[in-house]
C-alpha cells in the first residue's frame, strides 16, 4: 500500500466491499490504498487502515454530536470535530488551520475546503447497497500531514449521515 499523499492530484475510487457489511476499500486503479470498516451496526465507530497508519473514527454524543479520531491502540483522541449540522462540518487542525466539509445537495457531492475556499477533497458518488464514490484529491492536499485520516473522516461523515436519513 502507498500513502494517500502520493495520490495528490489523482482521483481515488472508494467502494463498499459487500452488501452485507459496512466495509469500504480505497483503490487507485487496482492498488489497495486503505480500508474503513464499521464495527457498529449504527455506524458510530469505524476502524481505518492505510500505509500511513491505523485510526479509530467514532461519533459520540447525542445533544452535541462530535467525531473523534484517535490512533488505533491509544485512548487519547487526535482531534475532536463538532458535528452540529449535517451539511457543514468545521474541522480545526493544529496551527489555527480550519477546514470545512460541505455537502452540496444539488451536485450530489461533499467537498473538503480550506477556510480560503480552496478544495482539498471532492467526493462524488452513489449511495445504496453497493455504494461507490470517486474522491478527487487536490495537489494542495498532498502537503497535509493529516490527509490520510481526513479522507477517512470524510467517508465516515458521509456514510454515518446516510444512516441517519439526512
Amino acid at each position: 500500500m502507498n500513502s494517500f499523499r502520493s495520490f495528490a492530484a489523482q482521483t481515488v475510487q472508494c467502494s463498499k466491499v459487500s452488501v452485507l457489511k459496512e466495509e469500504y476499500e480505497f483503490r487507485f486503479r487496482n492498488e489497495l490504498i486503505g480500508t474503513l470498516k464499521f464495527s457498529s451496526a449504527f455506524k458510530k465507530r469505524a476502524e481505518a487502515q492505510s500505509a500511513d497508519g491505523s485510526w479509530i473514527v467514532e461519533e459520540r454524543g447525542f445533544w452535541e454530536p462530535r467525531i473523534l479520531v484517535s490512533v488505533a491502540g491509544e485512548n487519547r483522541p487526535l482531534i475532536e470535530i463538532p458535528r452540529l449540522l449535517a451539511a457543514l462540518i468545521k474541522i480545526r487542525l493544529p496551527g489555527w488551520r480550519i477546514l470545512r466539509l460541505k455537502r452540496d445537495f444539488w451536485k450530489g457531492e461533499h467537498a473538503l475546503k480550506t477556510d480560503m475556499n480552496f478544495p482539498l477533497l471532492t467526493m462524488k458518488g452513489r449511495k445504496g447497497l453497493k455504494s461507490t464514490y470517486q474522491i478527487a484529491i487536490d495537489s494542495r492536499a498532498g502537503k497535509l500531514a493529516e490527509l490520510p485520516w481526513l479522507v477517512f473522516v470524510v467517508l465516515f461523515a458521509v456514510v454515518s449521515e446516510k444512516g441517519k436519513g439526512a
